[in-house]
């Protein structure tokens, strides 16, 4: 009897909260499962050091440099120019301060990238999950489990990795997510959007071709859209104007002052692509480059014919479309225009079309993935 009790009790209980624990469950108890269960089953990566070489020899370097506050340059690029600017490596030389605790510098960097990555994650699963009416949690849930499935699929590793493009790959995902909020006239994401921003330009220079055309759409839907309210700008607007544009010139202020007293770094980039401002790879090359990223995670059995897939996707996300749904509409609207601005991205690239320099492509393919699975 007193079992019975229990439960209807719980029952009752739930009943009264059941939007916060919802919200609980889905948006920070699933995906702390799996930091704690990632930390637990690669405590090790945590405890030695790690052989810098390569690029990450270089990264620490620059780290080094950060934590005098002397660095101003981005990771290196094989064209002889740095991408555009610092800021992984002055969170990492910050994070070395706050994970004292831990011994060697580079299980820091490690963890560093990983706690960041989380971050990303959680706020983007608050995103979708304030984003519906209805099946917030059914929807939180379906997503973070595509995250899980794009995390295996692209490689464990990439989570903690301090490759430049792998440190892009989780604020790709915050950047698509907080730009669609944006559009839609939640001025306050706008911060998650210019922070996932610069961490993309930061650390990848190719990141640019998506994040400028996807940030100027967003701006210019919120414009229209409080056109449409008719709302006077209140002073937590003003707030937000205030320290996104601080965000933007702190950002922006190691670039500058490279460039005005040192080692001109953006003159550097201007002159490559000016030197190289042709199309690389045809239309037909590019496309298929790209397209592979959207088919290649799925399962054979279903990779049939690209044209019948992507006919099939296309169908799908059209009539995912829904006039109750702003954010849906307009998240389906910037992964479609993403997707063909990778392709005009792959037409540019000077040598081989490598898979690591679209990294981030991922992302917008699992919020892909996502819409399909919704709309189905």
């Amino acid at each position: 009897m007193r079992v019975n009790e229990l439960i209807s009790k719980i029952k009752e209980y739930y009943k009264k909260n059941k939007t916060r624990i919802d919200y609980l469950f889905s948006v920070i108890f699933l995906p702390l499962t799996f930091i704690i269960t990632f930390l637990i089953r690669n405590y090790h990566v945590f405890l030695y050091e790690s052989t810098k070489t390569g690029d990450y020899a270089a990264n620490g370097l620059q780290i080094i440099r950060a934590g005098m506050f002397k660095e101003l340059l981005g990771p290196y690029s094989r064209f002889e120019f740095n991408h555009p600017g610092p800021i992984s490596f002055y969170y990492y030389a910050f994070m070395e301060k706050i994970l004292f605790f831990i011994k060697h510098d580079s299980a820091k960097h490690f963890l560093s990238q990983f706690l960041i990555n989380s971050i990303f994650i959680i706020i983007s699963l608050h995103i979708i999950h304030t984003s519906f009416k209805k099946n917030k949690t059914r929807n939180t849930i379906i997503f973070f489990t595509l995250i899980l499935f794009f995390i295996k699929y692209i490689g464990l590793y990439k989570i903690i990795s301090l490759w430049g493009p792998d440190i892009i790959l989780f604020p790709m995902l915050l950047f698509i997510l907080s730009s669609s909020k944006v559009a839609q006239g939640n001025l306050k994401h706008l911060i998650l959007s210019i922070i996932s921003s610069v961490f993309i330009v930061h650390n990848q220079l190719g990141g640019l071709i998506t994040v400028i055309p996807i940030f100027t759409l967003s701006i210019l839907f919120l414009i229209n859209q409080k056109r449409k309210e008719k709302k006077k700008i209140t002073k937590k607007d003003w707030r937000i104007i205030i320290y996104s544009g601080a965000l933007s010139f702190i950002s922006l202020f190691p670039i500058f002052v490279d460039q005005l007293f040192y080692n001109k770094n953006l003159s550097k980039i201007f002159t490559f692509f000016k030197q190289n401002a042709g199309i690389q790879h045809s239309f037909l090359e590019s496309s298929k480059f790209i397209i592979d990223f959207i088919i290649n995670p799925l399962p054979e059995i279903l990779k049939i014919n690209t044209i019948i897939i992507l006919s099939f996707f296309l169908t799908i996300t059209i009539f995912g479309f829904n006039k109750k749904n702003k954010f849906l509409n307009i998240t389906i609207l910037f992964v479609y225009f993403s997707i063909f601005l990778s392709i005009y991205g792959a037409m540019k690239v000077v040598g081989d079309l490598l898979p690591y320099l679209f990294n981030y492509i991922h992302m917008i393919i699992l919020i892909f993935y996502f819409i399909i699975v919704i709309s189905t």
